[in-house]
């Protein structure tokens, strides 16, 4: 099993260096050429991931309501 957690979001990456986790490095998928961000598993990223996922549906409602009345919802 791989000691490594690869990650795709950019919203999940940026929530978890907001907790003071470093990257081992950043990548590109070779089949779909998306960046990632490979980290070191630990309980800790796990606690984190743990948590954006009670949270994500947060910051979508708070984007949604973001986009309300733009230009391009209009």
């Amino acid at each position: 099993m791989s000691n490594t957690f690869y990650c795709y979001s950019k919203r999940l990456f940026h929530f978890i260096k907001a907790f003071d986790v470093n990257y081992l490095y950043i990548g590109i998928n070779k089949n779909n050429h998306q960046r990632y961000y490979a980290f070191d598993k630990s309980k800790k990223l796990d606690q984190i991931i743990e948590l954006y996922n009670k949270v994500k549906h947060s910051f979508e409602q708070v984007e949604r309501n973001d986009n309300i009345g733009t230009k391009n919802n209009l």
